[in-house]
This record gives structure tokens, C-alpha cells and sequence, in this order.
């Protein structure tokens, strides 16, 4: 290559990074963090009531889990005090015992540095473990609880597999094996999924508690079992439990994903009850589900995750923050499902915890990649052409690629 070939390749390196097609810095991600505190703020006022969950598309009543997901998001969007309100309402009118109300409590002792917290989720967590954990042989099983202990069949609601939760249990709670719970959740998905070969999962399945002898349909009725909004959840759980602790769990993630694929491509639409088999039960749409499922296509199904965004979770959002249609069921899953896209859902104890959350896809977007590699493979040859007839065109060019790094970032700086 001639002298004035050399320079002018490296000043097409220097321009490709600081002209107009360089990438501009990203607010995106400010964007949609500003519009989940607006949802959070949002939902505090309309739906909760000195700490309790009053949803008028609930009927004026207050399911359990509607106030662990409150408390979730309350310790997740850095509010000690509406926490706290949600809390003090939910420990006076003890229901079910809830794993996202105690998993809740655990964050919520991590990031506002409140142990009485951390005590009130070990107790919980006992209280868990002793009244809906069933052990048959070396599996343990998350069932409904006391109502159902003294029946040779114990129910399990998919929906409320969570796996990422049990393994947090098992770092304060050492005498109870809850990693154990964890496995036992992936094998019965592994069961219904490869197995059974279901193509939606029923909302509950049922375990002989002295055989361990898992069945789709009721024990006494014989009724199959049907996809519905009691499994909802399941998909955003299973997505939550793969970003914490990176579960080599691929092949089941796609075939939970595999059918409502299918649906989305043949009806632009996904329903909000099925058969097992994939028969729709009704052609009402299910706008929560839309938010579930994203979480688990972001993972390993960016497209149907676009697709998802664009087409259904866009204008929901856009209702949401603007008080139409939005029930509270609804308010909660944009709101979860958006808090994890952005990497907000976290554990509070992570390792770096201080780097959290990182912005990967401004970072992807903004990285010099190529005179940033230019530099790391020019640098050991200036060192080996000093003193040889190369020694000027390859410093020349390694000084070319490190200024393209420092305008950049200088550029981003300017601009961001």
C-alpha cells in the first residue's frame, strides 16, 4: 500500500467514528426509567389505600399477590416509606403466606439497610417452608398449604413457581434446603413441557404427596386442566430467575415461548385462556400476558420481543401513563416486566453491586469498537517495527485509531 493510500485509510477510520453516521448517545434508557417511576407514582395514588391494594377491576377486593407486587416495586423503585405503608397493611392482614411478600422483605432489608426487615422474612420464610414445601423422597414441591395437607394429592399453581426466589430463602434460611425447591421447580416444567408435552401449561397440577406422582388432570374429578391468568406470571418468573442466576435453561425457555410464537404469527394476537394441546378457549386478548412474555422473549427470542413491543406494549404503556384502561393487574406487569428489561430488578447483594445497574445496550451502541480494536492489535506492532522502514506508517496509524477513541468520547461527553 502507497503512503497516501495508508493515510487515507486512516483518516476514513478517524471520520467513520466522529462524522454523522457515528452512533449518537442514547437517552432511551432515562427515558423509560422516567416513565416507570411516573407508573409507579401513578399506581400509589389511584390503587393503594393506607398500604392496601384496592383495584376497582378487582371488585374492591385485595388478592394476596397484589400486595407483594406492590411491595416488589416499592423496593425496587427506592421508596422506604410506600414499602413500609404496603408492608405494615399486609402483616395485619395475614392471608396466604406470600413467597414475593417475603422475598420483598428481603430486598427491601438489603437496600434500606433495615434488619427488622430481614427478621420478618426469615420468620416468613419458616412459616413457607413448614406449611407449603411437601418433601417426596429427594424432591420438594411449592404447594398451596395447610388447606391441603391432610389429601394424598397437594396443588401446585405453576403460576407461582419461584425459583429465583428459593434461592435467596436458601442464603438466610441454611437449615431448609431451598435450592432443592429450585430444581424441583425446573423438573416439573421439564415434566409438563418435555414430558407431558403440553404446548400451554395448565394453571395447576397436582402431586401425590406420599408417591410424588405429578398429574395433569384433578385427582378426584378427572377435569383437565386449562391455560389461564393464574399462569400468567409463570414466564416473567422464569425470565427473573435466568438473569439472576444464570440457569442453562434455553431449550425450555423456547419451547415455553413456542406456541404463544405460534398464536402471535397466526392471529396477531395472544388469548387469555387455552387448552394444554393449543386449542384457544376464548378470543379475548390478554394484555398482562403481553408484559409476561416479553420478559422470557428478551432472552432468547429478541424478534417476538420486538414484536411484542412494538405492536402491544407500546400503546399499553402509552394508556398507562396517561390513566386510561388500565386496570391494576395491568399496571403491575408493564411495570415488572419494563423494571427487568432495564435491569432494575435486582438482588441488592450482587458482587460490583456499585457497577449496577449497567446500561449494555448504550454501551453496545455508543463503544468505539473499531478503532478501539485497532488500537489493541496496532500497539504490539509500533513496539516491533521501531527501527524498521514500517516504523512511521504503523505509529502513525495507532495514533490515528487512539485519537478516533479520544474524540469519541469526547463527542459523547459533549453531547450526552
Amino acid at each position: 500500500m502507497s503512503r497516501s493510500g495508508a493515510l487515507a485509510a486512516c483518516l476514513g477510520l478517524l471520520l467513520s467514528c466522529v462524522g454523522p453516521d457515528a452512533s449518537p448517545p442514547s437517552t432511551e434508557r432515562y427515558e423509560r426509567l422516567d416513565e416507570l417511576s411516573a407508573l409507579w407514582s401513578f399506581y400509589k395514588f389511584h390503587y393503594l389505600e393506607d398500604g392496601r391494594v384496592v383495584g376497582p377491576d378487582q371488585g374492591g377486593i385485595t388478592p394476596s399477590e397484589s400486595q407483594g407486587y406492590a411491595m416488589l416495586r416499592a423496593a425496587w423503585s427506592d421508596d422506604p416509606s410506600g414499602f413500609e405503608r404496603v408492608w405494615s397493611w399486609t402483616k395485619r392482614h395475614p392471608r396466604d403466606r406470600d413467597s414475593d411478600v417475603a422475598l420483598a422483605l428481603l430486598l427491601a432489608a438489603r437496600r434500606f439497610g433495615d434488619r427488622s426487615y430481614g427478621d420478618e422474612a426469615r420468620a416468613l420464610i419458616r412459616g413457607i417452608w413448614q406449611a407449603e414445601i411437601l418433601q417426596v423422597g429427594q424432591s420438594f414441591y411449592p404447594t398451596t398449604g395447610d388447606a391441603d395437607r391432610r389429601k394424598y394429592f397437594r396443588v401446585i399453581h405453576v403460576g407461582d413457581l419461584a425459583p429465583y426466589a428459593y434461592e435467596e430463602f436458601a442464603k438466610v434460611d441454611p437449615e431448609h434446603p431451598w435450592t432443592r425447591v429450585a430444581q424441583t421447580s425446573y423438573a416439573l416444567l421439564h415434566w409438563l413441557y418435555f414430558d407431558q408435552g403440553v404446548v400451554f401449561p395448565p394453571e395447576q397440577v397436582y402431586v401425590n404427596r406420599r408417591s410424588g406422582e405429578l398429574r395433569l388432570r384433578h385427582p378426584t374429578t378427572g377435569a383437565a386442566g386449562a391455560f389461564g391468568a393464574d399462569a400468567f406470571p409463570l414466564f416473567w418468573r422464569v425470565a427473573l430467575d435466568s438473569s439472576w442466576h444464570w440457569r442453562f435453561e434455553s431449550p425450555l425457555r423456547k419451547r415455553m415461548l413456542g406456541a404463544f410464537r405460534t398464536a402471535w404469527k397466526t392471529d396477531s394476537a395472544i388469548y387469555d385462556r387455552y387448552r394444554t394441546d393449543g386449542q384457544a378457549l376464548s378470543s379475548v386478548e390478554a394484555p398482562p400476558l403481553y408484559a409476561a412474555l416479553h420478559s422470557l422473549a428478551e432472552l432468547d427470542q429478541p424478534e417476538f420481543a420486538r414484536e411484542l413491543r412494538d405492536h402491544k406494549l407500546s400503546e399499553l404503556w402509552s394508556r398507562a401513563l396517561v390513566e386510561k384502561d388500565t386496570p391494576s393487574d395491568l399496571h403491575n406487569w408493564l411495570w415488572l416486566d419494563e423494571a427487568l428489561s432495564l435491569g432494575e430488578t435486582r438482588r441488592f447483594d450482587e458482587p460490583l453491586a456499585f457497577l449496577l445497574p449497567f446500561d449494555f445496550r448504550s454501551f453496545r451502541t455508543n463503544l468505539p469498537a473499531i478503532p478501539l480494536v485497532a488500537c489493541l492489535v496496532l500497539f504490539p506492532f509500533a513496539h516491533l517495527a521501531r527501527g524498521t522502514r514500517w516504523q512511521r506508517f504503523v505509529q502513525g496509524a495507532f495514533l490515528v485509531a487512539a485519537l478516533a477513541v479520544a474524540l469519541h468520547y469526547l463527542g459523547w461527553r459533549v453531547t450526552s
